[in-house]
């Protein structure tokens, strides 16, 4: 082990300067290998490395934009937000506790914004990055739902109507079962 490493010491400047050569053999075969500058006949420049640039957020809502060279704009905003599904005075059936939540929102929600939604005033856990939202836990009952955007420090940017609907649970709720008796000792005497 202490032979390997003074003679890696001696590799070492060697592969320091070592450039890619390209060489075509007597068939015609073109081979590319790293060997040390001066043994290099043929020496490859590459081109600096290619650098990657987001591209700039573009409105989409504009209408007649088709999307392609939209121009840039500074979002200032979003004008509207309201919730789709359920609709106001909705009568939703659904198993488990499901209620599907459907908002609109324009202009599109931004990178780092993120959505909350309160269920009868009471904030639900966590955050929402689409418009299509599946509540679950629902109680039977009446309830309210709201939503709201936050920008990426928790500024409020746009708040919903509160919408108001009814969940009932759709499964079959078992009736108590009835105790099985054994036949009285009169009616085997009988």
């Amino acid at each position: 082990m202490k032979k390997a490493v003074p003679i890696g010491l001696f590799l070492l400047p060697g592969l320091v300067h070592a450039v890619i050569c390209k060489t075509v053999d007597a068939e015609g075969v073109v081979a590319y290998t790293e060997l040390p500058a001066d043994e290099c006949r043929t020496r490859v420049e590459l081109p600096e490395y290619s650098r990657y640039t987001p591209r700039p957020i573009r409105d989409l809502d504009t209408p007649g934009d088709s999307g392609a060279g939209a121009k840039q704009i500074d979002f200032s905003g979003y004008q509207a937000l309201r919730i789709v599904m359920p609709v106001a005075g909705d009568k939703i059936r659904g198993n488990a506790g499901r209620v599907p939540l459907v908002l609109a929102l324009r202009p599109q929600l931004r990178p780092g914004h993120r959505i909350h939604v309160y269920l009868d005033k009471e904030l639900i856990l966590g955050s929402f990055d689409g418009m299509e939202i599946e509540l679950s836990g629902v109680d039977s009952g009446s309830h309210e739902v709201r939503v709201v955007v936050l920008d990426g420090s928790g500024k409020r940017m746009i708040t919903s109507d509160v919408v108001r609907f009814v969940f009932e649970e759709s499964g079959q709720i078992a009736s108590e079962p009835h105790p099985i008796t054994a036949p009285s000792p009169e009616a085997d005497s009988e």
